[in-house]
């Protein structure tokens, strides 16, 4: 009789269909039969026909009643050679086999091959998350490998039915998919799986069909519940050769792999490498701030490296998460760059990495692939979340060698070298250089006063080197930050512009840089390239706010050698000193020759300084025209560092001497040479460096014109520009003497005459009543020398006058100063009034006999 038993709760895996005398029988899986389908290809594992698995076409169809029908071959033809194995529903159809050998029987079993540990593969440590047995169908999961489904009862790699436990919270970094025999596995990093793709390239750590890292293409699409498709080989074509190793969704498509070789399984595993400690690279002392782990991304942040953005729980240098601290605070001058495994690094200045760029030359110090210091090409753009782009080559080659060590913004490009490098850091430090100390350049003596640290921007200073500007705190030749103090009150003459390493140098007289000039030839007293003076042209521009441009040799081109030494404004231009030498620096010093000679013993000393301007490009800054009525500055000496001046309107002189500082250069003229208003006239003076006896110069001392007087040397227009000029005012320029010769002084003096006296002249018995000194201006009288004029101080230096109208006399002696000059005249011949007229004069100093002279003494003059 027919009979049955339930079997639906047994734990089966085969079936075995087979005629009552065991002739006609095959093997088949379970899932296999159980399925719905219409004249379709289902797998037979053997049979009494093959004894190696092939399809054939059956039928189980819904509402067909008495369906399945499993025979040894296709179903239509089955019966003529008795191959039909089952059919259900009573029918009498297809019943050959059943006549011919004996009925038909059904049996069950749960076949558990000896299946491999996959656990084992690639060194092991890993741990099961998720099983589907051999089948049709793929996972039940739907969390596209999330880890966050959780379903049947846990099991084994072997067991029947279909489970996950939930692995999102759980820290690992690998996947290995593996068919239930072990046959076909791959092993993929978190990062290759997860995200989402179409038919796109990942990576596969290696697999059952190639030991070293490759591609294949796979999918992860939004809202596909079977994804993803995750294969060994590219996804088309890969169930041709059962190479699809995991599908979700239970969906039944490209399950060729899970019915032949025991189910799939997923695996995961925190695989830990040894890496070496990257911070100990380039000499150390580097402090871990941001950090990638391997992956198809780089770092989250989107500050461009300015190390404001924060996230992540901070970890290590091999945490799996992204991590960054803040660090725009933080006192640092280097960075360093690195892949996990410090294959792939490099150090670079913090200004180097710093500014905006695209495609441009930037300074590496040393790196993975070279010792010394080197230029790549790199990106930091405005407005581009991925930058910057650094690496250890230049941008667009770096991919392919693997050496891009920094991205930003979760870029999913150039990313080989976190995927292979496990990751990448970012490390800084402050750096300590060791320089020497430029203070003693030149002699030494000098006071640092300014400083910029090396970067890509000059000094913030915009008062074109006035001294007037303060900011930063007060710092070394090798701070980190900029920094500046007041020192327009500071009595110095001489700057010293270098770089911190004191590589480039050169040395300026203070009047040399101020002033206003356009690519103009200026001063060096000496420098790192020359010892002894010589020019170059500059600039310092009304309106520039950047100027001075302070440089070694000529402006055009010298910042290609690393010689421009001084910038203002934070200028971006022209830093190739300030880069490459560690910054820059700004020196003051007030220098005064040792053994400069004493200006007050000249032309027989006594001589007293009143007035004193040192070296620079302005003259006096008194404008009282030489009155001696203005004081300024604190009286000091010949030497000294401001000018100053002291009244002497009421000392009693007669001679002035101008002298420059180290008194090569001066002249000496009585007090009424100088006084006067004249314009171009020629004056006299008594002696001079040019020439030691009296000659006339033409000066220039007019009304109103405040840097009169002009005295010089020769005459104005010759001497101006020949260095000849010895005193100005106003702080007007023609200061060649003033830079050249240490400054000018005044100096005054009153020398008394030769005692010579005119009384004895024709036998004397003269008395003096009027005399006016040497000058040029004549008596003061208007009295057409009737002598009733009185005013002075009798015997004074000044004129003066006795009354002597009431006085007998009847003989007249006029004679200058020296008595070399004189004439005796009788009163009636000299008063009285008359115009050009012949006068007698008795005697005189021309001729020892009485003759005739004409005379004016004339009304209303």
């Amino acid at each position: 009789w027919a009979w049955s038993r339930r079997f639906h709760r047994k734990r089966f895996n085969e079936f075995l269909f087979a005629t009552g005398d065991c002739k006609r029988w095959l093997i088949s899986r379970r899932t296999t039969v159980l399925a719905w389908y219409a004249n379709s290809h289902r797998w037979i594992l053997k049979s009494s026909r093959s004894s190696r698995p092939y399809r054939a076409r059956w039928y189980r169809r819904s509402g067909a009643v008495e369906d399945p029908w499993v025979s040894l071959t296709d179903h239509h033809g089955a019966d003529r050679h008795s191959n039909m194995v089952y059919g259900a529903g009573g029918n009498r159809g297809h019943s050959r086999s059943i006549r011919n050998h004996f009925g038909a029987n059904v049996y069950i079993r749960m076949k558990v091959p000896k299946l491999p540990n996959c656990a084992k593969i690639d060194g092991g440590g890993w741990q099961l998350v998720r099983h589907v047995p051999q089948g049709h169908r793929w996972h039940p999961a739907r969390d596209r490998l999330r880890g966050t489904a959780r379903y049947g009862r846990r099991g084994n790699a072997a067991s029947p039915w279909a489970w996950s436990v939930r692995f999102n919270n759980k820290d690992f970094n690998e996947f290995l998919f593996a068919t239930g025999d072990c046959k076909r596995w791959l092993i993929a990093k978190k990062y290759s799986v997860l995200g989402w793709y179409h038919n796109a390239h990942r990576w596969i750590q290696k697999s059952s069909r190639r030991s070293r890292a490759y591609r294949a293409r796979w999918y992860r699409r939004h809202r596909s519940v079977e994804d993803p498709w995750i294969s060994i080989t590219d996804h088309h074509g890969a169930n041709r050769h059962a190479n699809m190793v995991y599908g979700s969704g239970s969906f039944n498509h490209h399950s060729k792999s899970i019915r032949r070789h025991y189910g799939a399984n997923v695996f995961i595993r925190k695989k830990v490498v040894k890496l070496p400690d990257c911070s100990k690279l380039a000499g150390g002392g580097w402090r871990l701030v941001r950090h990638v782990p391997d992956g198809q991304t780089w770092h989250p942040a989107r500050d461009h490296l300015r190390g404001t953005a924060r996230y992540g729980r901070k970890g290590t240098a091999t945490s799996s998460w992204p991590w960054s601290v803040r660090f725009h605070r933080t006192r640092f001058n280097e960075f360093l760059f690195t892949t996990g495994d410090c294959k792939k690094w490099l150090v670079a200045k913090k200004h180097s990495v710093y500014g905006w760029y695209s495609n441009a030359p930037r300074w590496i110090e040393k790196s993975s692939r070279s010792g010394r210091r080197y230029q790549a090409r790199w990106y930091r753009r405005k407005g581009a979340r991925e930058d910057p782009w650094i690496s250890v080559t230049n941008h667009h080659v770096a991919n392919s060698r693997a050496e891009m060590v920094y991205g930003e913004g979760g870029h999913s490009g150039h990313s080989k070298s976190i995927r292979k490098h496990y990751g990448a850091n970012v490390f800084i430090r402050q750096k300590k250089i060791k320089v020497p100390n430029c203070a003693k350049l030149a002699g030494g003596g000098w006071k640092l006063v300014r400083h910029v640290p090396e970067g890509r921007r000059w000094h913030p200073a915009t008062d074109r080197l006035r001294g007037t500007q303060a900011y930063g705190r007060k710092g070394s030749q090798v701070s980190s930050h900029a920094w500046s103090i007041r020192f327009n009150r500071i009595p110095f003459n001489e700057f010293l512009f270098a770089t911190g390493d004191c590589k480039k140098w050169l040395v300026a007289k203070r009047h040399s840089v101020y002033g206003w000039y356009v690519n103009a030839h200026r001063w060096i007293v000496q420098s790192s390239v020359k010892k002894r003076p010589y020019r170059a042209r500059w600039y310092r521009r009304h309106r520039a706010p950047q100027d001075p441009w302070i440089s070694i040799t000529e402006f055009a081109g010298a910042d290609k050698h690393s010689h421009i030494v001084y910038g203002g404004r934070s200028g971006p231009w022209h830093t190739g000193a300030v880069r490459n030498h560690v910054g820059a620096n700004v020196y003051i010093r007030f220098k005064v020759p040792r053994n400069l000679p004493d200006c007050s013993k000249l032309y027989g000393g006594g001589w007293r300084l009143v007035r004193h301007v040192p070296e620079g490009n302005h003259w006096h800054p008194a404008r009282d025209q030489l009155r001696g009525t203005q004081a300024y500055g604190r009286k000091g000496n010949a030497k000294s560092p401001h000018p100053w001046s002291v009244r002497f309107d009421k000392s009693r002189f007669n001679e002035f001497l101008f002298a420059s500082g180290d008194c090569k250069v001066w002249l000496v003229a009585k007090k009424w040479s100088v006084m006067g208003w004249y314009n171009n006239a020629k004056r006299r003076v008594e002696a001079s460096s040019w020439r030691g006896r009296p000659y006339h110069a033409r000066w220039y001392r007019r009304h109103r014109n405040f840097e009169d007087p002009w005295v010089s040397l020769t005459d104005h227009h010759y001497g101006a520009g020949r260095g000849h000029m010895i005193y100005g005012e106003n702080r007007a320029g023609y200061a060649q003497v003033l830079r050249k010769h240490f400054g000018a002084n005044v100096f005054i003096r009153h020398k008394a005459p030769a005692r010579r006296t005119c009384k004895n002249i024709q036998g004397g018995g003269w008395r003096k009543v009027r005399h006016v000194p040497a000058g040029y201006k004549w008596h003061p009288a208007t009295d057409r020398l009737r002598g009733t004029q009185s005013y002075g101080r009798r015997g004074g230096d000044k004129a003066w006058s006795l009354k002597f109208h009431k006085s007998r006399y009847n003989e007249f002696l006029f004679a200058t100063g020296d008595c070399k000059k004189w004439l005796v005249a009788p009163k009636w011949s000299a008063q009285g009034q008359y115009t050009n007229s012949p006068r007698w004069v008795k005697k005189s100093s021309v001729s020892g006999k009485a003759y005739k002279a004409r005379w004016y003494s004339r009304r209303r003059y």
